[in-house]
């Protein structure tokens, strides 16, 4: 039976089981029965647990006894109701009933302590305004390594992503927090330049002076994604003053945001970026965001370049490469070749990327270094006259 259709029989049923011995103790005292109030003036005088017990039994089943039909009458009502309710139950959920209520990533939600719970994305994609956003949480997952790194990716900052301009505040403020210089500090600049609200731009052209690298760098990414096109002049500035120097990772993300906002400008110092004198003798972070930069602006002039990339030691450059190869459509062959090489690679993600990649490329799917081969054989034979 429905929990609230229980309740209130109960307190009816309360309600006429103290009338009811009311009633019997006034009759009882009318009478001299009540022994309890015989000899004793003091009528405000605590009657003890046993006796109120004893009376409350009474009237209950003195109320039962009188008033049974008002009680069968309500029991009849409350099952009517529950067999209402089991039908409106039956009905299908909306759609967006349906995604509301589906379960959280156990990656990315909070623990069970949490006061407040993550909420799910609805079926647009967005948040719901009813809904309660723990950016605590979130932004807790979003920093640390353990579930946000370049490697295995950042659930939670997806989610922060999709949340849009609410989550702008709360990503600067813990920013401000951070001292560690880790990809997680400035993971969250990449996230302000992808939510691309230019709330932002305050902080973001604070930090094209910041001490870091990659504060300057992941700022000036953030502000060619956003757009703002009366930042071109302040960007054109620290380019100017960037080249020639040594800091090739703000060079690279200012000849981005510059080439993005204007068209020209900054193709050719990605470009150089990404030969192999360059690959081979600058770190491989700076080389990263040339990498995420030909990609973004689809320079496919850099698919030859990023054969070296996704040769290189580093597992992180390596998987970057891989996915701007997938990203520009590159025909290249050698790249194609080089991409096929990371198939039986120890680093899952750089697997399972080196598969998706090569899908994109050839329409087939290779779960295998060895599936490579035989397809690449085959696909010599055919070409050859």
């Amino acid at each position: 039976m429905h929990f609230h259709t229980v309740t209130l029989i109960c307190h009816i049923a309360r309600e006429l089981a103290d009338q009811s011995a009311a009633r019997a103790a006034f009759r009882r005292k009318i009478v001299g029965q009540d022994r309890y109030s015989q000899g004793s003036p003091d009528l405000s005088r605590p009657v003890a647990d046993d006796t109120m017990s004893r009376q409350t039994f009474g009237g209950l089943m003195y109320a039962l006894r009188t008033h049974f039909t008002t009680l069968l009458l309500l029991v009849v009502v409350g099952a009517v109701g529950c067999r209402k309710e089991r039908a409106t139950k039956t009905t299908p959920a909306s759609p967006r009933e349906t995604t509301a209520a589906a379960p959280l990533d156990p990656d990315t939600a909070p623990d069970s302590a949490s006061s407040e719970a993550i909420t799910t994305l609805d079926g647009a994609g967005s948040w719901s305004e009813e809904e309660e956003i723990d950016f605590g949480a979130l932004l807790d997952r979003a920093t640390t390594r353990q579930s946000c790194n370049i490697v295995m990716g950042c659930p939670a900052g997806e989610k922060l992503i999709a949340i849009g301009e609410d989550a702008v505040a709360p990503i600067i403020a813990r920013y401000k927090t951070l001292g560690r210089p880790n990809y997680q500090k400035f993971h969250l600049i990449d996230l302000l330049g992808q939510i691309g609200s230019e709330n932002a731009l305050p902080l973001l052209r604070e930090e094209l002076d910041a001490n870091h690298w990659e504060s300057r760098s992941r700022s000036a990414l953030a502000l060619g994604r956003i757009g703002a096109r009366r930042d071109l002049a302040r960007l054109r500035e620290h380019l100017s003053k960037t080249e020639g120097t040594q800091d090739y990772a703000f060079l690279y993300a200012l000849a981005y945001a510059v080439e993005k906002l204007d068209g020209k400008g900054g193709a050719k110092i990605l470009l150089d970026g990404l030969s192999p004198q360059s690959i081979n003798s600058r770190n491989w972070g700076y080389t990263r965001v040339a990498v995420e930069a030909v990609a973004e602006l689809n320079l496919v002039d850099a698919c030859p370049r990023l054969r070296l990339a996704v040769e290189h030691r580093d597992t992180f450059l390596k998987k970057s490469a891989v996915v701007a190869a997938g990203a520009l459509n590159c025909q290249d062959a050698a790249l194609i070749r080089a991409i096929a090489a990371q198939l039986p690679s120890r680093v899952p993600s750089v697997r399972r990327q080196a598969q998706e990649t090569l899908n994109i490329l050839t329409g087939i799917t290779f779960t295998n270094f060895e599936q490579w081969k035989n397809y690449s054989k085959e696909d010599s034979a055919a070409a050859s006259p």
